[in-house]
């Protein structure tokens, strides 16, 4: 899921479930509000600050994100903005996984370039997972990415995923194979965070660009 809304295995997103209350010490996850339109705006058609990953689909219309800030969704991805210091700085979203109940698509961009290669991506993507799991009582969290988006592999392999091997012609774009490394974490996988430990600790996501799953669709 990502990079500006991949089509996906046709499943649909459940109602935007209310997020449980996560706030860490530098970055958290939260619901979109109708006051983050602008910042919205200035980023999420940004094809440069998208970078090599982002998928090349229509503009989004100002109407589409006025809907998505005010909670209304698209009827698949459920998105979260990334706050940074109080600013916003990118979205996560998931999204049901076909029909298969309890598995989950994730999807991650962090839109300004200033703010990547900070660990905010990785810590973005870990209260998702926590959400996940915990909130929504899911089992089995995959993400996609390009095989050349090197930085969020590493990040996905910090966070616990298991590469299972490459979707071929996945994305069929110019320029592009289309390949996806399909990534995955299992719920008994997954450890909890230490106590103590650093909301930015581990590997960093040292200037990831935007999951190809991870499009604000």
């Amino acid at each position: 899921m990502d990079g500006r809304g991949l089509a996906g295995t046709g499943g649909t997103a459940p109602p935007q479930e209310p997020l449980s209350s996560r706030s860490e010490a530098v970055i958290r996850i939260r619901p979109y509000r109708r006051e983050d339109y602008d910042v919205v705006r200035r980023w999420i058609d940004d094809r440069e600050a998208g970078g090599p990953f982002t998928l090349q689909v229509p503009k989004r219309t100002d109407d589409e994100i006025r809907r998505f800030v005010s909670g209304e969704g698209d009827g698949v991805n459920v998105r979260f903005a990334v706050e940074a210091g109080g600013a916003v700085i990118g979205e996560v979203q998931y999204r049901r996984a076909g029909q298969m109940p309890g598995v989950y698509e994730l999807g991650i961009g962090i839109w300004d370039p200033a703010q990547r290669g900070k660990g905010y991506g990785r810590e973005a993507q870990r209260q998702l997972i926590e959400l996940i799991f915990g909130d929504l009582g899911g089992h089995r969290v995959q993400a996609g990415t390009e095989p050349a988006n090197v930085a969020e592999r590493r990040v996905l392999e910090s966070l616990g995923f298991t590469e299972e091997g490459i979707l071929r012609g996945y994305l069929r774009r110019p320029g592009s194979a289309g390949d996806i490394v399909m990534c995955s974490v299992l719920k008994e996988e997954w450890p909890p965070a230490s106590p103590g430990q650093s909301p930015n600790a581990g590997v960093r996501d040292e200037g990831s660009e935007p999951n190809p799953w991870t499009s604000t669709s």
